[in-house]
Formats: C-alpha cells, structure tokens, sequence
C-alpha cells in the first residue's frame, strides 16, 4: 500500500541540505555544481517565503550571498 507523503513538510530540509552541498562543492572547487544547488535552494525557498517571510526571507538573503560570492570566484 502506498502511503501519501506530506512533499512540503520536506522542502526546508531539502534546501538545507542542498545548501550544504553546494558549499561542499564550492570548496572542492565544483563551481558548476555548487550553482546548480544554491540555484536549487533559491527556488525552494523562494516557495517557503510565501509561507512563513518572517523565517525565510534570511535564509533566502543568506543564499544569494553565497551563489553571489561564488560567482566572484568562478
């Protein structure tokens, strides 16, 4: 029997996960990867911001400033 999974109690787990990884490939030198994941993060939690901006618009800001610098450095 399948059961019905709840996506959206996920996606902040999703995007912090994500954005783990991207500084992870960021450090390792994996530019292209690193984008792709903060680009990833920024689409989630550009969904979250509708539902709690109070808690998200931070975190949001916060991963600009990461895909921001890495583009500084790539």
């Amino acid at each position: 029997m399948k059961q019905n999974i709840d996506r959206k109690k996920y996606k902040p787990l999703l995007a912090e996960t994500l954005n783990s990884l991207a500084s992870l490939y960021r450090e390792n030198n994996e530019y292209e990867f690193a984008v792709k994941c903060y680009r990833e993060v920024i689409s989630i939690r550009r969904g979250l911001l509708r539902e709690n901006p109070l808690h998200y618009a931070p975190l949001l800001a916060l991963t600009y400033t990461n895909i921001a610098n890495l583009h500084r450095l790539y």
